[in-house]
């Protein structure tokens, strides 16, 4: 196996050099350049899960770097090459209309995708660098009390019902939820305090999903999972939703014993579920649905009416970022100034809610959004196109570098063995969020996970009554 990939990626290799010198000296040939890098973002990605089995290493493939890997693939490769297809919405060919008046061309994309294969190039030296000075070591131990799971489970919920109590005048009521479905997050904006308990609802569900894991019976379990999809449909959050079946996943998947895991089947249909409500949702949303009636017209017909290619089109849409990271390089720095880590120091900002500061300075991507669409959205271009926008080149050289060895430190430490349910369950709160640095801006991404770590991890210390060990 690692003979073809070793043939193939020398191919896409020698293919992306001739296409770049014929591009760079005779300006065209651009087309040809981005199929060639594409193809080689491919090659690259694919590297690390053939070497683990080409050691018949026991692979994990819910590592982060396999995730990571995927996103990659799916935003650099395929994302690519599918707006190059006949299938796409648009074609290449001349500057491309894609947010109001933003365009970008073949050439445009052809440098994204080069930082891009770089960037790629970087976190795998940083993943394995970590890899080969990192030993597991514990972030949490002691035991595990199910008498302190319940306390803290009742906590959780009354938290919820306190914040919905508090949003419930602001949305309006029963007749706002349904006439706003997938949209509530607009008219929740600087309440964000005001409905943090039901925005931990899926820390709740973990907590009380590891003590099931463990033996104990939960039936406040089921009612917990169905609020907080509930929850996340309703104010249009598909990552919400995809979000808390992973954590209950991860959890099963590494604390559960073997003969007590899903069979593959259910693993696929449980995914499949997933891909079909954020699909979905994505939808209603994208048509501004504003009553029941109209939702359940627009959803029947998303499946039985559009054609494959459009149903491809919407799912790839999610997958953009190479788009707006063409878009900033079109646009060049006279439009979108060197930010010098300005975007990063905005997450110091983030805990202040507008409501308090009016005037505070609006994050990156919600400019970039505004700039493209004339509305206050977030429309972020990725890891890379960030750390390019803040230090150029250097900028995705050592930050793509530090990003691959942050991932693979974050997983030896919390998954170390023996394995322990405090640390599991801080890692399936966690790994979601890893790879969604590919997509999101710095700030969007790391916002939602460090409001789930720190309650989970007091709640852990809390349970387990173990001192840290390091």
């Amino acid at each position: 196996m690692l003979a073809v990939l070793a043939v193939a990626t020398a191919a896409a290799v020698a293919a992306t050099l001739l296409a770049g010198v014929q591009s760079l000296v005779t300006g065209t040939n651009w087309r040809e350049l981005v199929i060639a890098e594409s193809l080689l973002v491919l090659a690259l990605a694919a590297w690390p899960a053939a070497m683990r089995l080409a050691l018949r290493e026991r692979a994990d493939w819910l590592e982060p770097i396999v995730a990571v890997s995927v996103i990659y693939v799916m935003v650099f490769c395929v994302r690519p090459l599918f707006l190059l297809s006949p299938w796409a919405d648009f074609m290449l060919d001349v500057p491309t209309e894609v947010h109001g008046a933003a365009s970008f061309d073949e050439r445009d994309m052809a440098e994204v995708l080069f930082y891009a294969l770089l960037g790629l190039v970087c976190f795998q030296l940083g993943y394995g660098k970590a890899a080969a000075e990192m030993m597991p070591l514990s972030v949490v131990a002691g035991p595990w009390s199910s008498a302190r799971v319940t306390r803290v489970a009742v906590l959780g919920a009354v938290l919820a019902a306190v914040s919905l109590m508090l949003v419930w005048p602001v949305i309006g009521g029963l007749d706002a939820v349904v006439g706003e479905l997938g949209r509530l997050r607009g008219l929740l904006l600087g309440y964000g305090y005001q409905a943090l308990g039901l925005d931990l609802l899926p820390v709740v569900a973990l907590v009380l999903w590891v003590d099931h894991l463990r033996g104990r019976r939960r039936w406040l379990l089921v009612p917990v999972v169905a609020a907080s999809n509930l929850y996340n449909v309703a104010i249009g959050s598909r990552a919400g939703v995809f979000n808390l079946w992973l954590f209950l996943y991860l959890a099963h998947r590494y604390l559960a014993a073997r003969r007590a895991r899903p069979r593959r089947w259910v693993a696929a249909a449980l995914v499949a579920g997933v891909v079909v409500v954020a699909l979905t949702v994505a939808e209603l949303r994208n048509q501004g649905i504003t009553d029941w009636t109209q939702a359940r017209e627009v959803a029947a017909a998303l499946w039985t009416e559009k054609p494959a290619a459009a149903l491809a089109a919407t799912f790839l849409l999610e997958f953009n970022q190479a788009d707006i990271f063409s878009v900033l390089v079109h646009a060049g720095s006279q439009t979108f100034p060197r930010l010098w880590g300005g975007s990063f120091l905005e997450l110091f900002l983030q805990p202040i809610p507008r409501s308090w500061w009016p005037d505070k300075p609006w994050p990156y991507d919600v400019e970039v959004g505004y700039h493209l669409t004339g509305v206050r959205t977030a429309i972020p271009a990725g890891l890379v196109g960030e750390l390019f926008l803040n230090f150029h080149l250097p900028g995705v050289i050592l930050g793509m570098f530090l990003y691959g060895a942050a991932c693979r430190a974050v997983y030896r430490r919390l998954l170390g063995r023996p394995r322990d349910p405090g640390n599991v369950l801080l890692y399936a709160l966690l790994f979601p969020y890893l790879p969604l640095l590919v997509l999101r801006s710095f700030v969007g991404a790391l916002t939602t996970p460090l409001a789930f770590l720190v309650p989970a991890w007091v709640a852990v210390r809390y349970i387990q009554r173990g001192r840290a060990t390091g």
